[in-house]
């Protein structure tokens, strides 16, 4: 089969060169897209997929519908060739016995009968008439006079069927085309020379060519079937099915509106809930770190009272080795100014005061050793330690707030001596003041944390974008108990 079908274009490579870092670029906006506008999407996938599957049927029911025609076209081809078979054996062979012409003019003669051809020819006709139009044609380079009109090479398709034909009589040449703007299945077929038909062809005195053989390539016959109604109602089908799927696919899209909708409502309660979440925990902890301050400020409290207690003892104590000192020191200076005083009295008090002295230095040892006690009650602490542990306290409010915060650390930082607990609210109080500043400010809400070593010292700075502290409370910003609640906001 020579067919002259469109073939189909071949797949071309990919364009090399798009940068691969564009990828990453391209899936996030996909991403995006399909987050925000859910339903756009899935309507252009469901469109593409109608559209692929509306073209993939239309080429499904194209070729079932030229596949329809070229076994029809095949049948029509097949019975006429043997309808030509069984008219030339068991008619014209008889008849021309009988003294009966057999001729193309059988009309103007009475008593004669149609050729072979000629009532072929005439057969497909009356077939066509019946048959939506389907037409037969027998044509050949060397036509009789009486049908070169009709019988010769007319068109190029004749052309080319009679020269595949001459290579492969027994292979059927066809391809579809258009006459008069219908889309129609040629199909031709070999009729070739019958042992019947060589004589009668050899010795026509009207024949084009006297040497034909049996088997020799004598016409083509070929049948025309028009594809115009076939294509047509399965277009008009194909039309009904897009418009009933793409309103079923207006209604999915509805469905899954609403869906989406619920959801979305449902995700932004869940939101919701959980930023409330979040500040119930920031809450609960900054009761906690205020509980452990309270804590911190009762114990320290109670040191401080338990000292208070002590050196109320340690007066006490001492107050009474004191006094027998100076008793004796005054009994002998009064000895001494009356005379001389007995060497055993003398031994007797001073060995009195020397005791008394011992017992007052032990009380004052007692005292330096509770002193270097209560020294070691402070420890070595990191100052970034500390900052991060305020930080994880108070981080998760300032993000919440939308607050920045900055840490700049010296690579290496030296140890500071001192209670943690006090420490650690003291940068606390430096961050809140620093939220205070700028919770409602407008602009940028950012608070810079420094640590500086200068002069054998550590400084911790807190630094915040607000407005800072109005001129006319500078003066007083280092007074006992002048809080920022009375400069007002605005100061860091």
């Amino acid at each position: 089969m020579d067919s002259k079908r469109p073939q189909t274009a071949a797949i071309r490579p990919a364009k090399i060169g798009q940068p691969l870092g564009a990828l990453p670029k391209y899936r996030a906006g996909g991403y995006r897209l399909l987050y925000e506008r859910p339903l756009a999407v899935l309507f252009v996938l469901l469109l593409i997929s109608i559209v692929v599957i509306i073209w993939h049927a239309n080429r499904t029911q194209s070729s079932l519908v030229e596949a329809e025609a070229l076994r029809s076209a095949e049948q029509l081809s097949n019975a006429l060739t043997e309808f030509r078979t069984i008219y030339t054996s068991e008619v014209v062979e008889r008849v021309r016995k009988q003294g009966i012409a057999v001729t193309h003019d059988y009309e103007d003669r009475e008593g004669a009968i149609p050729l072979p051809a000629t009532l072929s020819m005439m057969l497909g006709k009356k077939i066509g008439a019946h048959e939506s139009s389907i037409q037969s044609r027998l044509y050949s380079p060397f036509p009789f006079p009486w049908r070169r009109a009709e019988g010769g090479l007319t068109d190029d398709f004749a052309e080319d069927a009679w020269e595949f034909l001459t290579k492969k009589p027994n292979t059927p040449f066809y391809r579809i085309e258009e006459l008069g703007g219908v889309p129609v299945l040629r199909y031709a077929t070999a009729d070739l020379m019958r042992s019947a038909c060589v004589d009668c062809h050899n010795t026509h005195p009207d024949s084009p060519k006297t040497d034909w053989k049996m088997g020799d390539l004598r016409g083509v016959l070929e049948i025309i079937s028009p594809l115009g109604i076939p294509f047509t109602e399965s277009r008009s089908n194909l039309i009904e099915t897009a418009l009933l799927m793409l309103l079923m696919t207006m209604a999915l899209l509805l469905i899954v509106g609403v869906v989406l909708g619920n959801l979305r409502r449902v995700a932004a309660e869940a939101q919701d809930l959980t930023n409330q979440t979040i500040e119930a925990n920031a809450e609960l902890h900054r009761e906690a770190t205020a509980r452990k301050l309270a804590q911190a400020q009762v114990i320290q409290a109670s040191k401080l009272a338990t000292l208070g207690e002590m050196a109320t003892s340690v007066a006490h104590e001492l107050n009474q080795p004191l006094n027998i000192i100076r008793m004796a020191a005054g009994n002998v200076r009064r000895k001494i100014s009356k005379g001389t005083p007995d060497p055993a009295y003398l031994d007797q008090k001073l060995e009195r005061i020397q005791d008394q002295t011992e017992r007052a230095a032990a009380i004052i040892d007692h005292m330096r050793m509770f002193g270097r006690t209560a020294e070691g009650a402070d420890e070595k602490l990191d100052p970034k330690k500390v900052i991060t542990n305020v930080l994880d306290l108070i981080g998760e409010q300032l993000r919440h707030l939308g607050i920045e915060v900055v840490t700049e650390f010296p690579e290496k930082c030296s140890s500071i001596k001192g209670n943690l607990i006090q420490m650690e609210q003291v940068v606390l109080n430096l961050l809140t003041n620093a939220r205070d500043a700028i919770e409602d400010h407008d602009g940028e809400k950012k608070i810079t944390l420094r640590i500086v070593e200068e002069n054998g010292g550590i400084q911790i700075i807190a630094e915040d974008t607000g407005g800072g502290i109005p001129e006319d409370a500078l003066p007083r910003i280092f007074e006992p108990f002048y809080t920022t609640k009375e400069m007002g906001k605005g100061t860091g």
